[in-house]
């Protein structure tokens, strides 16, 4: 099978997966490497990859953006776009823009055939030219400082959405505690009620801006993590005990489940705290009634520790999860609970798992409940 180096956009499984068949049944030996951002399809492109198979209608990264950066970039690498039938005049601009082809979804069994295509149109014959391992050290530089200008803008662009973020997080309960203010003026019979809600508004703020800072903290290590024995037990049941008040009268049953051959492990202690306890607020803010029920386990063929939080909340759509850790991302569903979070709790646990050289999964389905898992080493490389 002749081996092939697909760049896929954007970074969703359900692509590979549509693809994967149709190129295999042509003959072809696919590597994917999946990109998310202009960054990591620069790197990809970089890295010599045969062709581009990108979606066409995705919001985040996906066909549009890609052709847009073929144009400003010195790579000459076949894209072919696949998605929904959308008629001759959205296939006619990618192939003006171009774009080798547009393949509905019902037709990717030509995708094979329109690969091979698009590898004949973009094949470069090799000489003995003695210019030639210059040419390519120029390119090779050219492409590394595409890259490298890549980055500085998409660090530049995720500044200024950080400083957007953070305004209008600020402004909603900012507006909110004016307006209050305003009703104590001039409703003193409902004096009480006010100052309830001025209260409420007060700690969201307030938490906010802890979580701002906690933020803050990580991207410019401010306070280097300190590594100690840690009894990730103790800790867990610690952290479940300061919650316990809060979730019972809710009709919420938290349930511990520790490993009784759990080793002690490298961490830092107040980080890790953190990270449970944003975790199980989060659960008790979205389990109505049920019980939230936490395991941890030793796995010793990686000698790698495990912490289980499964929830019966309401769950996470299938489309939001790849989100979940972003940002200030606030679901559809949460979006429309009571519960008004600040969208930096699970992003704070992102950022504290890997910094400890773990790994963090979630699984979820509407009105079934959430799974956190958490993969922490015993002994994190220093």
């Amino acid at each position: 099978m002749a081996e092939l180096r697909v760049v896929v956009a954007p970074d969703i499984p359900e692509i590979i997966e549509r693809i994967n068949p149709h190129l295999r049944s042509a003959g072809f030996n696919p590597t994917y490497r999946p990109t998310s951002n202009e960054v990591t399809c620069l790197e990809a492109l970089r890295e010599h990859a045969d062709v581009i198979i990108a979606a066409h209608g995705d919001s985040t990264f996906g066909a549009g953006a890609v052709l847009k950066l073929l144009r400003h970039s010195s790579f000459s690498i076949p894209l072919i776009v696949i998605g929904e039938r959308a008629g001759e005049r959205i296939a006619a601009q990618y192939g003006r823009g171009g774009a080798e082809t547009y393949l509905p979804y019902d037709e990717l069994d030509q995708l094979g055939a329109a690969v091979r295509e698009a590898l004949k149109n973009h094949s470069n014959p090799a000489t003995d030219n003695p210019d030639q391992s210059s040419h390519g050290s120029l390119e090779q530089r050219i492409a590394d400082l595409e890259v490298a200008n890549a980055a500085f803008r998409e660090l530049d662009r995720r500044r200024s959405q950080y400083i957007y973020d953070v305004s209008h997080e600020l402004r909603n309960p900012i507006t909110n505690l004016s307006m209050g203010l305003f009703l104590l003026q001039r409703d003193r019979e409902r004096r009480t009620k006010h100052l309830v809600n001025l209260k409420a508004e007060m700690d969201r703020l307030m938490n906010l801006m802890a979580h701002v800072l906690d933020l803050a903290q990580i991207d410019l290590n401010l306070e280097p993590r300190v590594l100690k024995p840690v009894d990730l037990n103790m800790l867990v049941e610690q952290v479940i005990e300061m919650h316990r008040s809060r979730a019972e009268p809710d009709g919420i049953q938290l349930i511990f489940e520790p490993s009784s051959d759990l080793p002690v492990i490298s961490a830092d202690e107040q980080q890790l705290q953190q990270a449970f306890a944003n975790i199980l607020v989060n659960a008790i803010n979205f389990t109505n009634a049920g019980e939230i029920r936490v395991i941890t386990a030793y796995l010793a063929d990686q000698d790698t520790v495990s912490l289980q939080i499964k929830d019966t909340g309401i769950g996470i759509p299938p489309a939001e999860l790849p989100r979940v850790f972003e940002r200030f991302f606030h679901g559809r569903i949460v979006g429309r609970s009571a519960v008004r979070g600040t969208g930096l709790g699970l992003s704070i646990v992102h950022e504290i798992i890997q910094a400890h050289q773990g790994k963090i999964e979630l699984e979820s389905e509407v009105g079934q409940g959430t799974t956190v898992r958490i993969l922490l080493p015993v002994s994190p490389v220093t």
